[in-house]
């Protein structure tokens, strides 16, 4: 899921100046590199989901159909299972097989990703069998991993029986419910689970195979493209949706003792965008792009109403379709957008019948909550695991704890709340200062130290034509610590006086003023505000109006 996956999706479902209010709604942005590397240690720029999944998973590059090894073959440590480690709850959602490389990577190591159950990985990982002394198949290990949640697809290598261990001669589904877990097929099992737990964890399979996509196929084809709408897939009725999945599983993991007492790790994927990029099939990724973004606003929606959870969105790979002006000498599909406009989609790396390639590029990476900063700028894969690891060893386990009252007026002032007893903008934590609560953490960037501060409160914002409340943590600032002085600093907008304009936003920077303080600038940006006032009936009336809004500040080191 590249950015082009994500454009042809907003152009079609909300159209050129939409907004998917998942996807969109991440604060922090980065730019991420995905490579491999080859058994013999050399870049490989077109990953597969295996190698880019085992790089966030455990922190390491490894080669193309690994999962949760290194080059060498030796198991690595998945966040999963560092989470488990550390008392939280965890779970694992994806909309394939269960066994696949992106679920795969965080409950099991093999040294390869066809893997599935015993027979395969006799065949093709003999290291892995368990009749060779191995940890078994991806379903064993899963299994032995014990997620408290588990759900996706899959369930036909269930069907497979152990070869050894235990278990010889039974069924991994019949091994799985012995040892305990809550065997779910299909819709009405999922709504009717109530706790998941390390003595009843819960496994879901609700297909065979991949879980039906939402949209029925369009196929692109060579030369001039017939115009289509997406229409849904009825099978697609017959499953839990992505939202429903990540939502029972936020439900079952934040309830639990377990995630009560420490927290929780999830992994949430949407796996057909991939697969049907790979099919050339424009409805097919579409729709699966649709159900991620609406699975991230789940995870956002719980992030803010909790103020203590880190929500980061990715991709493993680069894909192939484009937006393209008119069709071009691969494959063309074109359909009719949200604003009614035709929209020609191409797929230009294998002939028709063949499988779409991934593409080498940079991807982004977004994210929310605390250490959300550390994904800003370029990163690599590898680095998402210690973004996550970080937030889980650095979570202190409190939770704020007061909410704030909305008053008649939520207008962003352009002087935040002076600090008391800590410079909350300065200082890593969570800080009860001039009765609000912060929270602020701190990176390396470039030669010095930015710090991201949110501040607990409550705001207005426009949902469509209507204005809704939303209480949770909300970006406050920027700051840069004194650790270059102003001449370093040299022409950077944000550390001189003036006005500027970057990537279509107006920007005013102000240095040793009242507001700033010596030896410091503050940067403003021009951005819609939100006021509130009450008629004289006394019911709320919003309005929106562009004003400057503080946006960030540098500390200049004294030369």
């Amino acid at each position: 899921m590249g950015d082009s996956e994500i454009t042809i999706a907003r152009n079609y479902l909300k159209g050129a100046g939409g907004f998917l209010e998942g996807l969109d709604a991440l604060p922090l942005t980065g730019q991420m590199t995905t490579y491999s590397v080859t058994k013999n240690g050399l870049p490989d720029y077109t990953p597969d989901s295996a190698a880019t999944g085992t790089a966030w998973a455990t922190g390491s590059k490894s080669y193309d159909g690994a999962i949760s090894v290194d080059r060498t073959g030796q198991p690595l440590k998945s966040l999963l299972k560092v989470a488990k480690e550390t008392g939280r709850a965890t779970g694992n959602v994806s909309t394939s097989e269960v066994q696949d490389a992106t679920p795969a990577v965080q409950i099991a190591s093999v040294t390869s990703r066809r893997c599935y159950g015993p027979s395969t990985t006799t065949a093709q990982c003999s290291g892995n069998a368990l009749e060779n002394g191995g940890a078994g198949s991806i379903s064993e290990q899963l299994i032995e991993t014990r997620p408290d949640v588990t759900l996706a697809g899959g369930s036909a290598t269930f069907a497979e029986e152990a070869t050894a261990g235990d278990w010889a001669g039974k069924t991994l589904e019949a091994q799985a419910k012995e040892r305990g877990f809550q065997y779910l097929t299909d819709k009405a099992d999922l709504d009717s689970i109530t706790a998941a737990s390390q003595d009843s964890p819960v496994l879901g399979l609700f297909s065979t195979g991949n879980m039906p996509v939402r949209f029925n196929p369009y196929i692109a084809q060579p030369g001039k493209a017939t115009t289509q709408e997406c229409t849904v897939n009825p099978d697609f009725a017959e499953v839990p949706t992505l939202k429903e999945m990540t939502d029972k599983s936020i439900e079952l993991l934040s309830e639990s003792k377990a995630g009560k007492k420490n927290g929780f790790f999830l992994q949430v994927e949407s796996a057909s965008i991939d697969k049907k990029d790979h099919a050339a099939d424009v409805c097919g990724q579409i729709g699966e792009t649709e159900q991620m973004d609406e699975a991230v606003k789940s995870a956002l929606d719980f992030a803010k109403a909790d103020g203590n959870t880190l929500v980061v969105v990715t991709a493993d790979h680069a894909h192939t379709s484009q937006i393209i002006d008119t069709e071009g000498p691969g494959l063309n599909s074109r359909v009719t957008t949200h604003d009614g406009s035709e929209m020609v989609v191409g797929y230009n790396t294998s002939a028709a019948g063949g499988s779409q390639q991934h593409t080498g590029t940079q991807i982004r990476v977004a994210a929310y909550g605390p250490g959300a900063a550390n994904v800003v700028g370029l990163i690599d894969q590898t680095d998402l695991f210690y973004v996550a690891s970080d937030a889980m060893t650095n979570w202190d386990g409190t939770k704020p704890s007061a909410t704030a009252t909305p008053s008649a007026s939520v207008e962003p002032t352009a002087t935040p709340t002076a600090p008391s007893t800590v410079n909350v903008y300065t200082t890593p934590g969570t800080h009860d200062v001039n009765g609000r609560r912060w929270q602020t953490t701190c990176e390396s960037y470039s030669k010095t130290t930015r710090c991201l501060t949110n501040i607990w409160s409550t705001v207005v914002v426009r949902d469509g034509a209507a204005y809704k409340q939303v209480t949770g943590w909300h970006f406050n600032n920027l700051t840069y610590l004194p650790e270059m002085t102003r001449a370093q600093w040299g022409t950077n907008p944000i550390a001189n006086t003036g006005e500027f304009t970057s990537e279509g936003r107006q920007w005013r920077t102000e240095c040793d003023t009242a507001s700033s303080g010596s030896n410091a600038c503050r940067s403003f940006i021009k951005t819609d505000v939100v006021a509130a006032e009450r008629n004289a009936a006394g019911a709320w009336t919003y309005s929106t109006s562009k004003q400057w809004v503080f946006n960030n500040q540098v500390l200049f080191k004294l030369a």
